[in-house]
């Protein structure tokens, strides 16, 4: 009478025949997604289950399991790019750079059960497209003027500069624009590093004695640079980051599907050199 009842758990029972019988709970299999904004500006993230155990709750659910995840930048010619994860993510997440934009990224989970292999997961995100405000800019700009200009700090020299594309030549210009301190040719020793701790930061190589430290004056403006340097060295490489072509208004190739055009034969990456981590200088 003073004993307090238990309730049973609807969803452990099977009725046949009239009868219950407890059954065992049903372990989800494993499996994995990339979910998120396949877009520069947005976020990945990776949905599923290792061990019967959810992703997100997976690192230290079970004491004897754990798991790694590799991230990395897969090219149109098929070359793959180590890259990095969100810190504090346990490589759950990632934010696409200016370098992702025209790749797929591509994440590997490799679970452990001690010293033995508990299996490997695999999943594709949808190629990497630069954003809509990127796009409009970089398209208005090549069919109108020709040229795009930023302003930027020589970190090495203390001074702000003007850093001016063209479909030929890459210029640097004193701060009022009046006095040009420098021009190049586009050339394969053109190359940009982006500075992986300080996301406003880069490094200008126009050949291999001329180095530049430069800041921009935001991340999303050194997005908009690394971007402009690829698209102004080959226009038709708007239509690969997501635009449609250079004489046609900007039309990004994203769905909600994920789906997305590709006609562009052109290096997608030739434009950054040495990875995401550089020296500040």
């Amino acid at each position: 009478g003073g004993e307090e009842e238990k309730e049973l758990d609807m969803s452990q029972i099977s009725r046949t025949g009239g009868g219950a019988a407890i059954s065992k709970p049903q372990t989800a299999p494993d499996s994995m997604r990339v979910v998120g904004s396949a877009t520069l500006g947005g976020s990945l993230r990776l949905e599923g289950t290792i061990g019967g155990v959810p992703l997100s709750a997976a690192a230290g659910a079970q004491p004897a399991l754990t798991f790694e995840v590799i991230w990395v930048r897969v090219t149109q010619r098929g070359q793959s790019i180590k890259i990095s994860a969100e810190s504090n993510s346990n490589g759950l997440r990632l934010r696409p750079s200016a370098e992702d934009v025209g790749c797929v990224l591509r994440a590997t989970l490799r679970a452990h059960r001690g010293d033995a292999d508990a299996g490997e997961l695999s999943a594709d995100s949808a190629p990497i497209e630069a954003s809509r405000e990127i796009l409009s800019v970089l398209g208005a700009s090549l069919r109108g003027s020709g040229e795009i200009q930023f302003t930027v700090r020589d970190s090495v020299a203390d001074a702000p500069r003007v850093l001016l594309l063209n479909t030929a030549k890459v210029k640097m210009r004193s701060a009022d624009g009046k006095k040009t301190l420098l021009k190049e040719s586009y050339a394969p020793t053109l190359t940009l590093e982006l500075n992986a701790e300080e996301a406003d930061k880069f490094v200008l190589n126009l050949s291999a004695k001329k180095r530049f430290w430069l800041q921009a004056e935001s991340a999303a403006q050194r997005d908009l640079i690394a971007l402009a340097l690829r698209v102004f060295r080959q226009p038709k490489e708007l239509e690969a980051i997501g635009g449609g072509p250079a004489g046609d208004p900007v039309s990004p190739a994203s769905s909600a599907g994920g789906s997305a055009r590709r006609t562009s034969g052109g290096r997608l990456s030739g434009i950054f050199g040495g990875g995401r981590r550089t020296s500040a200088g």
